[in-house]
């Protein structure tokens, strides 16, 4: 609402949000993809060493290095997302995350583990970039340069899997503290207010970040917890009694549900 009643500024208010955007951009995201970077190398050559250069792709090996699973989705083609090995692998929900964070489920029983782990080894191998691994068709192990160039294909195209998730948290971190900064150079005050209270009793002069908020859904038939960016206050609050809700990208209007 800063300037929703002054259209004339609206361009140059884009112009200074591309602009403020570029210039963080420029900054943070190369030593976010070169610190990932050396990860995932670190990954690839964990997978080669594990599969023996592709060519035991098991459910042992699975067994023995769960996390080995984000990279071997790298390495198909076309390279494939968590939902998607999920979905081709008649999996549950959940499993492929857990593996690829090192772990191995819990309360799953042997057998079944075991039947998940080689449903992932079909998907695997039937989608497995031979272009890629071209070694695989032939008896010889791969010489250095076809090594070092399906090492450096697959750890591309698991940097940028990697990268943009951590680049998008820290562009949000980034707005969150840009919103905080002009509210606090405005007087407002930054303060948790729990979702179990309704939103008439936030403080006036007041805002909160990441707010679970209360919402009927029509569609679920009940009340849920929705997140929202940031709630605000006014310090005079709008006669209608609905906060601010902003959600990251921009300002949105003062209404009783979120809006992007």
């Amino acid at each position: 609402m800063i300037n929703a009643d002054k259209p004339a500024e609206w361009k140059s208010d884009v112009v200074a949000s591309v602009q403020l955007y570029n210039d963080w951009f420029l900054e943070a995201a190369p030593a976010a993809y070169r610190d990932t970077r050396q990860r995932v190398v670190n990954d690839v050559e964990n997978l080669f060493t594990a599969t023996r250069e592709m060519r035991q792709i098991t459910p042992d090996v699975i067994r023995m290095h769960p996390a080995i699973v984000a990279t071997l989705r790298m390495s198909t083609a076309p390279p494939i997302a968590r939902d998607r090995l999920t979905g081709l692998a008649g999996l549950p929900n959940g499993l492929v995350k857990t593996l690829e964070d090192g772990k191995l489920p819990l309360r799953m029983k042997p057998w079944d583990l075991t039947g998940h782990l080689e449903n992932i080894c079909v998907v695997i191998d039937e989608l497995l970039d031979t272009d890629l691994f071209d070694w695989l068709g032939t008896d010889r192990a791969p010489d250095p340069q076809q090594r070092e160039l399906a090492a450096v294909v697959v750890s591309d195209r698991r940097c940028g899997a990697v990268a943009d998730p951590i680049v998008r948290n820290a562009q949000e971190t980034r707005q969150l503290l840009i919103i905080e900064g002009w509210l606090t150079a405005r007087g407002y005050e930054k303060r948790s207010h729990p979702s179990s209270e309704p939103l008439q009793s936030m403080a006036a002069g007041t805002f909160s970040f990441r707010q679970n908020v209360i919402v009927n859904s029509e569609d679920a038939g009940k009340s849920i917890n929705m997140p929202i960016d940031a709630v605000i206050q006014p310090h005079v609050p709008l006669p209608h009694g609905f906060r601010l809700f902003a959600l990251g990208r921009g300002w949105c209007r003062s209404t009783p549900l979120p809006c992007r």
